[in-house]
């Protein structure tokens, strides 16, 4: 990092000893006032740092407050093109959370119920709308939810990831499944408290706003909501290995986090 500066300070001047040992001598200093460690830190290190102490990066027009949660949902999905786990060990550090399925299907309800939502424009609010549910290009977003052999529903457990541990495995916890519906069809927005659908709408054909699709849950696969050419749903089978341009995240940060600029 050092002969980087002194090359970036000299790059268009001709050598000047005089000048090198000018800088030497700061450097030496430096070392003595162990400054030097902090000027060789990558700046994406920095950056993590900052990120994962205050969140202060994050400026609070990009997030939605969703009352029942006591979550900050991002307006925009990022982190597109990584797995279900790579994704996980992308956000843990930095303080934020992968939604849980009831966690993003109570934002979906709060977004499409709720039109006098703090700090967000109508206009606003219908694109975030159109962005989740519009039919059209192929997107997804991965939901914090794994679906493995238990004791619940379908003799499944949901196992959530709740952070990662000093060897950088995955922390987990799971609970049975709770009854959700049995097949894959078009469902009305009734939710078990785990979030996922539980009741057919009857429908033979995507509705915006008044029905989704649902895919039920099966053995180690994982939640996502997807939106494509002629519907939109709520994915309990998707491959915890895909990964696609279109798959990313909508960051979610806990309240508890100390939010820096976000709460201001």
């Amino acid at each position: 990092m050092i002969n980087k500066i002194i090359q970036d300070n000299l790059r268009d001047s001709k050598y000047d000893p005089s000048i090198a040992d000018a800088v030497n001598r700061e450097v030496e200093l430096e070392e003595k006032k162990g400054k030097l460690n902090e000027k060789r830190k990558p700046e994406a290190d920095k950056k993590e740092t900052q990120i994962s102490e205050n969140s202060g990066d994050f400026k609070r027009e990009g997030y939605i407050y969703v009352p029942s949660t006591k979550l900050y949902v991002a307006k925009e999905r990022t982190l597109q093109g990584k797995t279900w786990e790579e994704t996980h060990r992308e956000i843990i550090p930095k303080g934020f959370v992968m939604q849980t399925p009831y966690e993003f299907m109570t934002f979906l309800t709060y977004l499409k119920d709720s039109k006098n939502i703090p700090d967000l424009k109508e206009k606003e609010r219908k694109e975030i709308l159109d962005d989740i549910l519009k039919t059209g290009d192929w997107r997804a977003e991965w939901l914090n939810a794994k679906f493995v052999k238990g004791k619940g529903h379908r003799n499944l457990d949901i196992q959530y990831v709740t952070g990662i541990d000093r060897k950088g495995s995955l922390i987990t916890k799971q609970e049975p499944l709770e009854a959700c519906l049995n097949k894959n069809d078009y469902v009305t927005f009734n939710l078990n408290k785990q979030g996922l659908l539980t009741q057919s709408s009857g429908d033979n054909s995507y509705k915006q706003g008044k029905n989704i699709y649902f895919w039920y849950p099966r053995e180690n696969t994982v939640a996502w909501f997807l939106t494509y050419s002629d519907r939109a749903g709520l994915s309990c089978y998707g491959g915890p290995d895909g990964s696609n341009a279109g798959l990313g995240v909508r960051l979610a940060i806990p309240t508890k986090i100390n939010l820096g600029d976000l709460t201001q």
